[in-house]
């Protein structure tokens, strides 16, 4: 912004110049109006056509992704189904199973929470280790949910 500040002043400065300097003859006063209105022009132009860059607008994307069995120290490689224009906002969620009777079943590891961790994010998807899953608190689904910019191709 302060470039195009400085780049408007030089210019007025330019043709107010040559405004004063050929002020005595009438011709010249308005060959430097009409060639400061060209350049206003151009500027406006060029600025109009170069110099904003639509900004995406901000979305939501949900998926699912099924894990095979075995449900240990597996790696997943997930894409998004639109890229994104930086980084998105991840979520992941392991849907849980209906407990039994009202009561969870006994046996897992790490009191039933799955343990996860997040290998590599990037604007078009994610890579995720899922390092311990107990299926009976939660099914092998890893539900994820990414919001941010869109890339403003639309």
């Amino acid at each position: 912004m302060l470039q195009k500040i400085a780049a408007i002043c030089a210019i007025i400065s330019f043709v107010s110049g040559i405004y004063t300097t050929f002020a005595d003859n009438p011709k010249w006063q308005r060959y430097s109006l009409f060639g400061f209105a060209l350049l206003c022009f151009v500027a406006w132009f060029i600025d109009r056509k170069y110099g904003r860059t639509k900004q995406g607008k901000v979305i939501t994307l949900n998926g699912k992704y099924s894990l095979p069995h075995p449900h240990k120290d597996i790696e997943a490689e997930i894409f998004y189904p639109k890229p994104f224009k930086h980084t998105p906002n991840l979520t992941i969620r392991f849907p849980e199973r209906k407990m039994i009777a009202g009561r969870p079943v006994p046996g897992s590891a790490h009191n039933g929470l799955p343990g996860y961790e997040f290998m590599e994010q990037r604007p078009d998807g994610f890579k995720i280790k899922v390092l311990t899953l107990s299926v009976s608190y939660y099914k092998p689904v890893i539900e994820w949910k990414a919001r941010g910019l869109s890339e403003g191709k639309d």
